[in-house]
């Protein structure tokens, strides 16, 4: 409703006590997807209906698109995307309500189709590409799925350069890969500064930066503690 008035919100007030809506790293407020929807949808329902179904057709295109990069057999494409899009978990994140999974599904796959296209083409551009694909896991505030991604991107880089040292008995091959992985890694954060920013201020100035650790063991119960009060209210019912 407020991006609909042209109010750009910073601040929920209406939520956990009022928290950073722009900051709070699982905010999708710059997500393009997310954007479009909260402007066309009065009804939350209506939108995150329109955000799943937009996001299963790009999880078939996007998987096509690297898909292809390893066959043109129009059956197995669209064996492997139905499989995909039409299992039990993927069902299980959209009745759920899980949207930061469907988003790691949308645009891995187009993460991977850029990084193919540069492994095979040395083109920086599909290097700039996959780095732009990848911001998105960050405007939406998939944040594990951020992480998985990485570690994902990490092991691809890592076989491309044991590849080319396999191919060219050359060390300096591996050190140039890794200095593509910087590269790339670098480019993720300049698309993603608009996002990243607010988060690190919002880290900044975070109650937690204020309590210490010591504080919050001295107020947590002890495990026989928790144990015990378990039992108790079991016993009670």
């Amino acid at each position: 409703v407020n991006l609909q008035q042209g109010i750009f919100s910073l601040w929920d007030s209406f939520s956990m006590g009022g928290y950073s809506s722009i900051g709070h790293p699982q905010s999708q407020l710059f997500y393009p997807p997310s954007l479009l929807s909260a402007i066309l949808f009065n009804d939350q329902i209506l939108g995150m209906r329109f955000i799943f179904l937009l996001h299963l057709m790009l999880i078939g295109l996007f998987t096509t698109l690297l898909l292809r990069q390893f066959t043109k057999n129009p059956l197995v494409i669209l064996t492997a995307v139905a499989l995909l899009l039409f299992n039990s978990s993927m069902s299980l994140f959209i009745s759920n309500g899980n949207p930061a999974e469907i988003f790691t599904f949308t645009w891995l796959p187009l993460v991977f189709y850029f990084l193919l296209r540069w492994e095979k083409t040395n083109n920086f551009k599909f290097l700039a590409g996959g780095a732009l694909a990848f911001s998105m896991l960050v405007y939406s505030g998939a944040v594990f799925g951020v992480h998985l991604s990485l570690v994902a991107v990490g092991l691809f880089f890592l076989l491309v350069g044991i590849k080319q040292f396999i191919k060219t008995h050359s060390l300096l091959q591996v050190l140039l890969t890794g200095i593509f992985l910087t590269s790339f890694i670098a480019l993720i954060v300049s698309f993603s500064a608009p996002r990243l920013i607010p988060i690190m201020e919002y880290q900044n100035h975070s109650i937690r930066s204020v309590i210490p650790l010591e504080a919050a063991e001295k107020n947590s119960l002890n495990f026989s503690t928790l144990s015990q009060r378990i039992m108790d209210s079991v016993w009670l019912y």
